[in-house]
Protein backbone atom coordinates (compact mmCIF):
# COMPACT_ATOMS: atom_id res chain seq x y z
CA UNK A 1 0.00 0.00 0.00
CA UNK A 2 3.06 2.26 0.56
CA UNK A 3 4.27 4.30 -2.77
CA UNK A 4 1.87 2.45 -4.66
CA UNK A 5 1.06 5.18 -6.90
CA UNK A 6 4.23 6.89 -7.26
CA UNK A 7 7.51 7.81 -4.41
CA UNK A 8 5.50 10.73 -3.39
CA UNK A 9 1.72 9.25 -2.25
CA UNK A 10 1.98 7.43 1.36
CA UNK A 11 -1.71 6.39 0.95
CA UNK A 12 -2.84 5.57 5.13
CA UNK A 13 -5.88 3.78 6.11
CA UNK A 14 -6.56 5.72 8.88
CA UNK A 15 -10.77 4.93 8.91
CA UNK A 16 -12.85 2.66 7.15
CA UNK A 17 -13.82 4.82 4.76
CA UNK A 18 -10.51 4.72 3.01
CA UNK A 19 -11.30 0.82 2.76
CA UNK A 20 -14.22 1.73 -0.09
CA UNK A 21 -11.58 3.58 -2.03
CA UNK A 22 -8.86 1.35 -1.86
CA UNK A 23 -11.23 -1.42 -3.44
CA UNK A 24 -12.51 1.20 -6.19
CA UNK A 25 -8.89 1.81 -7.05
CA UNK A 26 -8.19 -1.68 -7.45
CA UNK A 27 -10.92 -2.17 -9.79
CA UNK A 28 -9.56 0.53 -11.41
CA UNK A 29 -6.31 -0.07 -11.85
CA UNK A 30 -7.82 -3.45 -13.52
CA UNK A 31 -9.55 -2.02 -15.84
CA UNK A 32 -6.97 0.53 -17.21
CA UNK A 33 -4.42 -1.82 -17.17
CA UNK A 34 -6.02 -4.72 -18.23
CA UNK A 35 -4.45 -6.88 -14.88
CA UNK A 36 -6.39 -8.79 -12.60
CA UNK A 37 -5.02 -7.77 -9.56
CA UNK A 38 -7.61 -7.48 -7.43
CA UNK A 39 -8.59 -11.09 -8.11
CA UNK A 40 -5.30 -12.30 -7.21
CA UNK A 41 -4.98 -10.53 -4.07
CA UNK A 42 -8.45 -11.93 -3.43
CA UNK A 43 -8.04 -15.64 -4.07
CA UNK A 44 -6.85 -18.02 -1.11
CA UNK A 45 -4.66 -20.19 -3.21
CA UNK A 46 -2.09 -16.99 -3.38
CA UNK A 47 -1.96 -17.13 0.86
CA UNK A 48 1.60 -17.73 0.31
CA UNK A 49 2.85 -14.91 -2.25
CA UNK A 50 0.31 -12.31 -0.24
CA UNK A 51 2.18 -13.49 2.73
CA UNK A 52 5.56 -13.02 1.54
CA UNK A 53 4.60 -9.61 0.31
CA UNK A 54 2.68 -8.34 3.21
CA UNK A 55 5.19 -9.00 5.71
CA UNK A 56 6.98 -5.57 4.98
CA UNK A 57 4.12 -3.63 4.05
CA UNK A 58 2.81 -4.83 8.02
CA UNK A 59 6.12 -4.45 9.46
CA UNK A 60 5.75 -0.37 8.82
CA UNK A 61 2.63 -0.11 10.11
CA UNK A 62 2.12 -2.28 13.14
CA UNK A 63 3.61 0.12 15.57
CA UNK A 64 2.63 3.26 14.19
CA UNK A 65 -1.01 2.38 13.14
CA UNK A 66 -2.41 -1.02 14.10
CA UNK A 67 -5.48 -0.91 13.45
CA UNK A 68 -4.94 0.11 9.91
CA UNK A 69 -3.73 -3.49 10.04
CA UNK A 70 -6.56 -4.91 11.30
CA UNK A 71 -8.97 -3.11 8.75
CA UNK A 72 -6.89 -4.10 5.92
CA UNK A 73 -6.58 -8.12 7.11
CA UNK A 74 -10.00 -7.83 7.69
CA UNK A 75 -10.80 -6.57 3.93
CA UNK A 76 -8.14 -9.07 2.60
CA UNK A 77 -9.80 -12.24 3.92
CA UNK A 78 -13.44 -11.47 3.27
CA UNK A 79 -14.28 -14.19 1.58
CA UNK A 80 -11.67 -16.58 2.26
CA UNK A 81 -12.02 -20.27 3.84
CA UNK A 82 -11.41 -20.39 7.60
CA UNK A 83 -8.65 -22.87 7.24
CA UNK A 84 -6.55 -20.25 4.91
CA UNK A 85 -7.38 -17.10 6.94
CA UNK A 86 -5.91 -19.39 9.81
CA UNK A 87 -2.52 -19.72 7.51
CA UNK A 88 -2.37 -16.57 6.60
CA UNK A 89 -2.64 -14.65 10.41
CA UNK A 90 -0.15 -17.55 11.62
CA UNK A 91 2.22 -16.59 8.60
CA UNK A 92 2.10 -12.63 9.35
CA UNK A 93 1.39 -12.54 13.31
CA UNK A 94 3.50 -15.93 14.53
CA UNK A 95 5.71 -13.13 15.77
CA UNK A 96 3.79 -11.29 17.84
CA UNK A 97 2.68 -14.65 20.03
CA UNK A 98 -1.11 -16.06 20.78
CA UNK A 99 -0.83 -14.17 24.36
CA UNK A 100 -0.10 -10.68 22.79
CA UNK A 101 -3.21 -8.41 23.13
CA UNK A 102 -2.30 -7.08 19.72
CA UNK A 103 -3.41 -10.14 17.99
CA UNK A 104 -6.30 -11.09 20.41
CA UNK A 105 -7.53 -7.37 18.90
CA UNK A 106 -6.62 -8.41 15.49
CA UNK A 107 -8.85 -11.76 15.63
CA UNK A 108 -11.71 -10.11 17.48
CA UNK A 109 -11.71 -8.06 13.89
CA UNK A 110 -11.74 -10.48 12.07
CA UNK A 111 -14.25 -12.68 13.38
CA UNK A 112 -16.21 -8.92 14.47
CA UNK A 113 -19.17 -10.09 11.73
CA UNK A 114 -18.58 -13.89 11.41
CA UNK A 115 -21.05 -17.11 12.88
CA UNK A 116 -19.70 -18.40 16.01
CA UNK A 117 -18.86 -21.49 14.62
CA UNK A 118 -16.65 -20.08 11.78
CA UNK A 119 -15.34 -18.38 15.03
CA UNK A 120 -15.06 -21.60 16.75
CA UNK A 121 -12.87 -23.20 13.98
CA UNK A 122 -10.56 -20.53 13.37
CA UNK A 123 -9.66 -20.41 17.36
CA UNK A 124 -9.51 -24.11 17.30
CA UNK A 125 -6.99 -23.61 14.58
CA UNK A 126 -5.10 -21.07 16.52
CA UNK A 127 -4.61 -22.33 19.87
CA UNK A 128 -3.65 -26.14 18.94
CA UNK A 129 -0.40 -26.68 20.73
CA UNK A 130 -0.26 -23.74 23.16
CA UNK A 131 0.13 -23.76 26.76
CA UNK A 132 -3.02 -23.04 29.12
CA UNK A 133 -1.44 -19.81 30.45
CA UNK A 134 -1.89 -18.37 26.43
CA UNK A 135 -4.66 -19.61 25.90
CA UNK A 136 -6.35 -18.31 28.68
CA UNK A 137 -4.69 -14.54 28.39
CA UNK A 138 -5.87 -15.41 24.36
CA UNK A 139 -9.96 -15.93 25.07
CA UNK A 140 -9.88 -13.62 27.96
CA UNK A 141 -8.59 -10.06 25.19
CA UNK A 142 -10.80 -12.12 22.42
CA UNK A 143 -14.33 -12.46 24.11
CA UNK A 144 -13.62 -9.06 26.41
CA UNK A 145 -16.89 -7.78 25.00
CA UNK A 146 -18.76 -11.17 24.08
CA UNK A 147 -21.37 -12.37 26.50
CA UNK A 148 -21.31 -14.86 29.27
CA UNK A 149 -23.15 -17.78 27.46
CA UNK A 150 -20.96 -17.28 23.77
CA UNK A 151 -17.26 -17.56 25.72
CA UNK A 152 -18.48 -20.92 27.52
CA UNK A 153 -19.55 -22.45 24.05
CA UNK A 154 -16.17 -21.13 22.89
CA UNK A 155 -14.60 -22.86 24.97
CA UNK A 156 -16.42 -25.97 25.53
CA UNK A 157 -15.97 -26.51 22.58
CA UNK A 158 -12.40 -25.78 22.17
CA UNK A 159 -12.27 -28.56 25.33
CA UNK A 160 -14.13 -30.96 23.10
CA UNK A 161 -11.89 -30.33 19.68
CA UNK A 162 -8.29 -30.86 21.40
CA UNK A 163 -9.12 -33.28 23.45
CA UNK A 164 -7.79 -31.00 26.73
CA UNK A 165 -7.41 -33.10 30.25
CA UNK A 166 -7.91 -32.88 33.40
CA UNK A 167 -4.62 -30.86 34.07
CA UNK A 168 -5.03 -28.66 31.09
CA UNK A 169 -8.67 -27.50 32.03
CA UNK A 170 -7.89 -26.60 35.97
CA UNK A 171 -4.46 -24.98 34.81
CA UNK A 172 -6.77 -22.82 32.24
CA UNK A 173 -8.88 -21.85 34.76
CA UNK A 174 -6.56 -20.74 36.90
CA UNK A 175 -5.04 -18.56 34.64
CA UNK A 176 -8.20 -17.25 33.63
CA UNK A 177 -9.23 -16.65 36.99
CA UNK A 178 -6.45 -14.47 38.16
CA UNK A 179 -7.05 -12.51 34.97
CA UNK A 180 -10.94 -12.34 35.68
CA UNK A 181 -10.78 -9.76 38.91
CA UNK A 182 -12.70 -7.00 38.14
CA UNK A 183 -16.74 -7.00 37.66
CA UNK A 184 -17.01 -3.67 34.95
CA UNK A 185 -13.79 -3.16 33.89
CA UNK A 186 -13.08 -3.41 30.37
CA UNK A 187 -9.70 -3.62 30.29
CA UNK A 188 -7.93 -6.75 31.06
CA UNK A 189 -5.50 -6.72 34.26
CA UNK A 190 -1.72 -7.77 33.96
CA UNK A 191 -0.85 -11.53 34.81
CA UNK A 192 -0.08 -12.10 37.86
CA UNK A 193 3.19 -14.39 39.25
CA UNK A 194 2.29 -16.60 42.33
CA UNK A 195 3.58 -14.51 45.14
CA UNK A 196 1.19 -11.54 43.55
CA UNK A 197 -1.74 -13.27 43.68
CA UNK A 198 -4.34 -11.30 46.36
CA UNK A 199 -5.98 -13.51 49.09
CA UNK A 200 -9.35 -13.95 46.98
CA UNK A 201 -7.68 -15.01 43.60
CA UNK A 202 -5.87 -17.61 46.04
CA UNK A 203 -9.00 -18.53 47.63
CA UNK A 204 -10.70 -19.22 44.05
CA UNK A 205 -7.59 -20.99 42.80
CA UNK A 206 -7.81 -23.47 45.96
CA UNK A 207 -11.94 -23.74 45.71
CA UNK A 208 -10.97 -24.95 41.73
CA UNK A 209 -8.63 -27.31 42.75
CA UNK A 210 -10.52 -29.16 45.67
CA UNK A 211 -13.19 -28.90 42.99
CA UNK A 212 -11.15 -31.28 40.44
CA UNK A 213 -10.01 -33.28 43.23
CA UNK A 214 -12.96 -34.16 44.38
CA UNK A 215 -14.39 -35.32 41.22
CA UNK A 216 -11.75 -37.45 40.85
CA UNK A 217 -12.02 -39.52 44.08
CA UNK A 218 -15.64 -39.99 44.05
CA UNK A 219 -15.12 -41.37 40.35
CA UNK A 220 -12.11 -43.40 42.21
CA UNK A 221 -14.22 -44.28 45.14
CA UNK A 222 -17.65 -45.07 43.10
CA UNK A 223 -14.97 -47.30 40.48
CA UNK A 224 -17.01 -45.93 37.45
CA UNK A 225 -15.49 -46.16 34.05
CA UNK A 226 -17.25 -43.58 32.02
CA UNK A 227 -18.03 -44.83 27.80
CA UNK A 228 -17.26 -42.17 25.46
CA UNK A 229 -20.62 -41.20 24.52
CA UNK A 230 -21.14 -40.44 28.34
CA UNK A 231 -17.64 -38.21 28.24
CA UNK A 232 -18.69 -36.30 25.76
CA UNK A 233 -22.62 -35.60 26.35
CA UNK A 234 -23.27 -36.53 29.80
CA UNK A 235 -22.35 -35.27 33.25
CA UNK A 236 -19.75 -37.48 33.57
CA UNK A 237 -17.93 -35.02 31.13
CA UNK A 238 -14.80 -33.38 31.92
CA UNK A 239 -15.57 -30.75 29.33
CA UNK A 240 -18.81 -30.15 30.98
CA UNK A 241 -17.91 -30.26 34.51
CA UNK A 242 -14.72 -27.85 33.97
CA UNK A 243 -17.08 -25.49 31.84
CA UNK A 244 -19.73 -25.29 34.48
CA UNK A 245 -17.18 -23.93 36.91
CA UNK A 246 -15.98 -21.52 34.11
CA UNK A 247 -19.07 -20.21 33.64
CA UNK A 248 -19.42 -19.00 37.09
CA UNK A 249 -15.92 -17.68 37.13
CA UNK A 250 -17.26 -15.25 34.24
CA UNK A 251 -20.55 -14.88 36.62
CA UNK A 252 -18.92 -13.93 39.25
CA UNK A 253 -20.86 -16.86 41.46
CA UNK A 254 -18.15 -18.46 42.44
CA UNK A 255 -17.90 -18.42 45.73
CA UNK A 256 -14.43 -20.04 47.64
CA UNK A 257 -16.96 -20.56 51.10
CA UNK A 258 -19.25 -23.74 49.26
CA UNK A 259 -18.10 -27.18 49.42
CA UNK A 260 -16.95 -28.90 46.64
CA UNK A 261 -19.52 -31.20 44.48
CA UNK A 262 -17.98 -34.07 46.76
CA UNK A 263 -16.15 -33.73 49.73
CA UNK A 264 -13.62 -36.91 50.66
CA UNK A 265 -13.10 -38.41 53.84
CA UNK A 266 -9.56 -37.32 55.13
CA UNK A 267 -9.80 -40.12 57.96
CA UNK A 268 -6.35 -40.77 59.36
CA UNK A 269 -6.08 -44.10 57.85
CA UNK A 270 -6.20 -42.55 54.29
CA UNK A 271 -3.22 -39.94 55.69
CA UNK A 272 -0.93 -42.80 57.15
CA UNK A 273 0.81 -43.55 54.25
CA UNK A 274 1.98 -39.83 53.69
CA UNK A 275 3.94 -40.48 57.77
CA UNK A 276 2.24 -37.13 58.50
CA UNK A 277 -0.88 -36.03 61.26
CA UNK A 278 -3.87 -36.26 59.64
CA UNK A 279 -5.74 -32.72 59.06
CA UNK A 280 -8.16 -33.90 62.24
CA UNK A 281 -6.53 -35.83 64.25
CA UNK A 282 -9.33 -36.14 66.64
CA UNK A 283 -12.64 -38.35 66.19
CA UNK A 284 -15.02 -35.56 67.07
CA UNK A 285 -13.38 -32.97 65.13
CA UNK A 286 -13.70 -35.23 61.73
CA UNK A 287 -17.94 -36.32 63.01
CA UNK A 288 -18.27 -32.39 63.34
CA UNK A 289 -18.00 -32.50 59.58
CA UNK A 290 -20.22 -34.96 58.79
CA UNK A 291 -24.36 -34.49 58.38
CA UNK A 292 -25.52 -37.17 61.01
CA UNK A 293 -22.72 -35.47 63.82
CA UNK A 294 -26.03 -35.03 66.09
CA UNK A 295 -26.81 -38.64 65.93
CA UNK A 296 -23.15 -39.93 67.20
CA UNK A 297 -23.29 -37.24 69.49
CA UNK A 298 -25.99 -38.23 71.56
CA UNK A 299 -23.56 -39.96 74.37
CA UNK A 300 -22.27 -36.71 75.04
CA UNK A 301 -25.73 -34.84 75.56
CA UNK A 302 -27.08 -37.68 78.04
CA UNK A 303 -23.88 -37.83 80.51
CA UNK A 304 -22.05 -40.90 79.45
CA UNK A 305 -18.60 -41.18 78.26
CA UNK A 306 -17.54 -42.98 75.39
CA UNK A 307 -14.01 -43.69 74.59
CA UNK A 308 -12.34 -42.27 71.32
CA UNK A 309 -11.68 -45.93 70.37
CA UNK A 310 -15.45 -46.82 70.52
CA UNK A 311 -15.96 -43.64 68.64
CA UNK A 312 -13.85 -44.75 66.06
CA UNK A 313 -15.42 -48.16 65.70
CA UNK A 314 -19.22 -46.84 66.32
CA UNK A 315 -18.02 -44.24 63.15
CA UNK A 316 -16.79 -47.02 60.91
CA UNK A 317 -20.03 -48.81 61.65
CA UNK A 318 -22.06 -45.62 60.91
CA UNK A 319 -19.95 -44.68 57.78
CA UNK A 320 -20.79 -48.46 56.33
CA UNK A 321 -24.12 -48.72 57.33
CA UNK A 322 -24.64 -45.04 55.64
CA UNK A 323 -22.91 -46.05 52.16
CA UNK A 324 -24.83 -49.19 51.99
CA UNK A 325 -28.39 -47.93 52.35
CA UNK A 326 -28.46 -44.40 51.58
CA UNK A 327 -30.18 -43.42 48.48
CA UNK A 328 -28.89 -40.06 47.05
CA UNK A 329 -31.56 -37.59 45.61
CA UNK A 330 -29.98 -34.52 46.15
CA UNK A 331 -26.38 -32.56 46.93
CA UNK A 332 -27.23 -32.01 50.32
CA UNK A 333 -26.73 -35.82 51.08
CA UNK A 334 -23.33 -36.42 49.52
CA UNK A 335 -21.58 -33.60 50.56
CA UNK A 336 -21.35 -32.00 54.30
CA UNK A 337 -21.28 -28.59 54.37
CA UNK A 338 -19.71 -26.59 57.25
CA UNK A 339 -21.73 -24.64 59.70
CA UNK A 340 -22.65 -20.87 58.07
CA UNK A 341 -21.72 -22.34 54.75
CA UNK A 342 -23.77 -21.51 51.63
CA UNK A 343 -24.31 -24.64 48.88
CA UNK A 344 -25.46 -22.58 45.44
CA UNK A 345 -28.16 -24.03 42.88
CA UNK A 346 -25.06 -24.02 40.16
CA UNK A 347 -23.14 -25.96 42.16
CA UNK A 348 -25.78 -28.84 43.37
CA UNK A 349 -27.13 -28.97 40.09
CA UNK A 350 -24.29 -31.36 38.36
CA UNK A 351 -23.50 -33.16 41.46
CA UNK A 352 -27.31 -34.47 41.94
CA UNK A 353 -27.22 -35.79 38.36
CA UNK A 354 -23.85 -36.98 38.57
CA UNK A 355 -24.59 -38.76 42.10
CA UNK A 356 -27.80 -40.09 40.45
CA UNK A 357 -26.45 -41.65 37.59
CA UNK A 358 -23.35 -43.26 39.60
CA UNK A 359 -25.70 -45.10 42.73
CA UNK A 360 -28.44 -47.54 41.45
CA UNK A 361 -31.88 -46.43 42.88
CA UNK A 362 -33.31 -48.63 45.70
CA UNK A 363 -36.71 -47.70 46.06
CA UNK A 364 -38.11 -50.05 48.22
CA UNK A 365 -35.14 -49.60 50.73
CA UNK A 366 -35.18 -47.19 53.56
CA UNK A 367 -32.90 -44.73 54.67
CA UNK A 368 -30.73 -46.41 57.21
CA UNK A 369 -29.89 -44.54 60.51
CA UNK A 370 -26.78 -44.85 61.77
CA UNK A 371 -25.96 -46.38 65.00
CA UNK A 372 -26.00 -44.53 68.56
CA UNK A 373 -23.01 -44.40 70.86
CA UNK A 374 -25.63 -44.11 73.54
CA UNK A 375 -24.23 -46.08 76.37
CA UNK A 376 -27.24 -48.19 77.68
CA UNK A 377 -26.82 -49.61 81.70
CA UNK A 378 -29.53 -51.74 81.74
CA UNK A 379 -28.29 -53.80 78.42
CA UNK A 380 -25.18 -55.18 80.12
CA UNK A 381 -24.74 -58.54 81.25
CA UNK A 382 -23.39 -58.64 84.65
CA UNK A 383 -22.16 -61.67 84.20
Amino acid sequence: MKHIFGPEIDCKLTDASLLEEVDAAMRSMDYTYNTQFYNWIHNENNVDYIAYYMRKIIADYEETNVKSVYRAIKWLVNEWSVQRTAELLVKLFYHWGIDCPKFAGLIAQVVDEWDIKQTIELVVTLVIGERSSKVAQFIKQLTISWGTLATVQLVKCIGIRLRWNERYFKHFLFHFASMHRGTTSNVMPPPLSPSEYDHSTRMIINHIRQQFQARRILLQQQRFVPSDAEMVDSCFSLVEFSTAIFERILSHSLHTLEMPLYRPEPISAANSYKHKSPKYPYPSHHLARLPFYLDLDRGEQTGSYTSPEQSVRSYGQAMEGYRESVQYEGHSHCCPTYAGASTSSAASSPSSSLLEKITPSHPNRTEARPPSLVFNENNVNPN
